[in-house]
């Protein structure tokens, strides 16, 4: 089962290169000055003997890879909290 474990450690690291490439492309694209990323509570327990451990753990492991890249290029990255993102405005001026 070692071998089978590897390569499914190795299939989830090639899933979040990818996004995380295609944000830092696009960030340098554009000249972003910032990425800003939702710090997202991933705790709980997930069902069943592997789901867990293979659940949620990538979306951390992609805001690394994006700040890696985009720290080459001067592009900052930030977390910001989670909570009334989506309810409010992208330009600071209030709800939608």
């Amino acid at each position: 089962m070692p071998r089978l474990w590897a390569k499914a450690k190795s299939v989830n690291l090639d899933i979040a290169h990818k996004p995380a490439q295609f944000i830092a492309d696009v960030a340098t694209l554009y000249s972003a000055e910032v990425i800003v990323f939702e710090h997202l509570d991933t705790q709980g327990k997930k069902r069943g003997s592997k789901k867990q451990k293979l659940h949620h753990w990538r979306a951390q492991a992609v805001q690394r890879i994006v700040a890696d890249k985009t720290h080459r290029d001067g592009v900052r990255v930030r977390r910001i909290c989670a909570w009334n993102t989506s309810r409010l405005a992208f330009d600071g001026s209030g709800e939608v």
